[in-house]
């Protein structure tokens, strides 16, 4: 039970921390003047080179 509980717990945290994301996001795409889409793809693609350069500093 307390499994599910915590479960339910992370998953509304991650819903609100996507709104947060989809909001400022929002703000770039308006003050740009870029679809919403290409300012969103741009985030994601940041998020992924972060990653790939934080995984190559633990080597």
């Amino acid at each position: 039970m307390a499994d599910m509980e915590l479960e339910a717990a992370e998953e509304i945290s991650a819903n609100s921390e996507m709104r947060i994301i989809a909001l400022e996001l929002m703000k770039l795409a308006i003050r740009q003047k870029k679809p919403f889409h290409k300012i969103a793809a741009e985030y994601i693609s940041n998020v992924y080179l972060l990653k790939h350069m934080l995984d190559g500093q633990k080597e």
